[in-house]
């Protein structure tokens, strides 16, 4: 069995982060075009989510940087 890295993990989170901003990009299209929110409201919400994400990737990022951090020192 192939040893996973952490390459390799953050690769696998980066794919699944693009699929599901894809999915909810789609998702905001069909509601717009069903007319269940305006232009205005898919964009604000898309705007939303993209921050959070972005935030959550920070997060992360740091929690990694400070594990592999801690995992050096010991």
């Amino acid at each position: 069995m192939e040893k996973v890295t952490v390459d390799d993990l953050v690769k696998m989170g980066l794919g699944a982060m693009l699929m599901a901003k894809e999915k909810v990009e789609n998702l905001v299209d069909e509601a717009i075009k069903q007319g269940d929110i305006s232009k205005e409201q898919g964009a604000q919400l898309l705007d939303n989510m993209r921050k959070e994400a972005q935030e959550k990737v920070a997060e992360t990022d740091k929690t990694i940087r400070e594990e592999i951090h801690k995992q050096l020192k010991s």
